[in-house]
């Protein structure tokens, strides 16, 4: 199975080795709970999940030159659930860098 078409496993990062996604968003998370104070905030997997996917969705529309479609393969979701998340998430396709 070639590098492109192999699975990505959630906490890899084929890119840069031993640099996690992951440990990087918990340390965000870390230092937004280190904000608070005394707050408990309400919703957190939503503010979180649209925070994050939001980002994603316009990072891979830039590497992709503003292709939906290459950018729809490289998330591994259909053009038209891209088309829904753009959207949702009020992503404007002529403000992405082509």
């Amino acid at each position: 199975m070639s590098q492109n078409n192999r699975n990505i496993h959630p906490t890899d990062n084929p890119i840069y080795p031993g640099l996690s996604l992951k440990k990087q968003v918990t340390e965000s998370i870390g230092h937004y709970f280190s904000h608070l104070e005394d707050e408990d905030p309400q919703g957190l997997y939503r503010l979180v999940m649209g925070q994050v996917e939001s980002a994603l969705i316009e990072s891979i529309l830039q590497h992709a030159r503003g292709n939906q479609t290459k950018t729809a393969i490289l998330l591994g979701i259909s053009r038209g659930t891209l088309a829904k998340k753009m959207h949702l998430y009020q992503i404007d396709i002529a403000n992405i860098k082509q």
